[in-house]
């Protein structure tokens, strides 16, 4: 699989957190390890090469330094879009709607990325009855406001605003790929995995697009992923073997 991608036109997109950089208790102190960073950097001068996150763009820019990427999304796909301001405007409503209804609740703080919000509870010692308190209050928000769950944080954007999947399918556009491989970890990604024109097996007669190639991080049921790797550590072995399958630097293609 890996060998058909060294040779075709392909586009590599990462997850950050938990797919590049290991997991952290501590979101500000999550760093690609030493070897990623290198195996990147070399994998970004073969490939045209995207990191999608959930942080805000300058925050994931700002972890990424250096590296020759083509692309860095941020807001879970929404940072940039078209409508960006417009979301913008609409979370200035949210957040004090969100601390106002969440001041009492122990072990949970609010943090502000301009085009979503992320609520933190990993430090509550109840983490049901904080969970029950987030979502609770993410409800009164209406029906303009979904939330992304993940590890001790659950993510609020606007219902209609773009999501990992829009973004890769743009990316795959204006780079004219053959092919893309995604790969992430957890419920945002799965966005991706139906990304338009970019499933692996269209319905018959669909217009078949970029094949994309969808890997997850960790094993568990239920995903839509076809490949998986067992741990964050194995990146590193993905990023090497796809640097084996185009051991030289080609042109990109602009």
């Amino acid at each position: 699989m890996l060998e058909r991608c060294g040779a075709s036109n392909s586009l590599l997109v990462f997850d950050f957190d938990g797919t590049l950089a290991p997991i952290g208790k501590d979101a500000r102190s999550v760093q690609l390890r030493a070897g990623t960073r290198r195996a990147l950097a070399d994998v970004a001068a073969r490939y045209p090469t995207a990191v999608i996150s959930g942080r805000s763009r300058a925050d994931v820019l700002a972890r990424l330094g250096g590296i020759p990427l083509r692309a860095v999304i941020g807001n879970h796909g929404l940072e940039p879009s078209p409508g960006a301001q417009q979301y913008r405007s609409l979370l200035r409503t949210w957040f004090p709607k969100l601390r106002d209804a969440l001041e009492g609740v122990p072990g949970v703080s609010l943090e502000n990325k301009l085009y979503s919000l992320s609520i933190h509870y990993s430090d509550a010692k109840n983490a049901r009855n904080a969970h029950k308190a987030i979502r609770a209050a993410i409800a009164d928000l209406g029906s303009e406001a979904s939330c992304i769950e993940s590890d001790g944080v659950i993510d609020v954007l606007p219902a209609q605003a773009p999501h990992r999947g829009n973004a890769v399918a743009s990316l795959c556009e204006a780079f004219g790929v053959d092919s893309a491989i995604y790969v992430g970890r957890d419920a945002a990604d799965e966005q991706t995995f139906d990304a338009p024109g970019g499933r692996a097996q269209p319905e018959p007669g669909e217009n078949k697009g970029p094949a994309l190639i969808a890997i997850r991080v960790g094993r568990s049921g239920g995903r839509k992923a076809g490949y998986y790797l067992s741990a964050q550590s194995d990146v590193d072995r993905l990023l090497k073997s796809l640097l084996l399958a185009r051991p030289s630097p080609e042109r990109l293609r602009t």
